[in-house]
């Protein structure tokens, strides 16, 4: 069976007023929870917000080699108990 060219990709994207904007959206997920894991992760967007969903037809991911990768040392991050 010959791999799909394009692949179907729904995406649910909350903004607010300010255009402050957060989006969420996986394969197999229902349209109720895309929109609690976008505005989950825009958990700052301020007040009322609009709600939208994307959908799109993008190409199928290809196989890459890579040649070469660089790594760059991050922040020290901790969790919100403070440990």
């Amino acid at each position: 069976m010959a791999k799909p060219k394009t692949i179907r990709v729904r995406i649910a994207v909350a903004v607010d007023a300010a255009g402050d904007w957060a989006a969420a959206g996986w394969r197999g997920a229902k349209d109720s929870e895309a929109l609690e894991a976008a505005i989950d992760a825009g958990a700052e967007l301020a007040g009322c917000y609009q709600v939208y969903y994307l959908s799109v037809e993008v190409p199928a991911a290809k196989p890459i080699e890579l040649s070469a990768a660089g790594v760059e040392e991050g922040p020290l991050v901790t969790d919100d108990t403070g440990e």
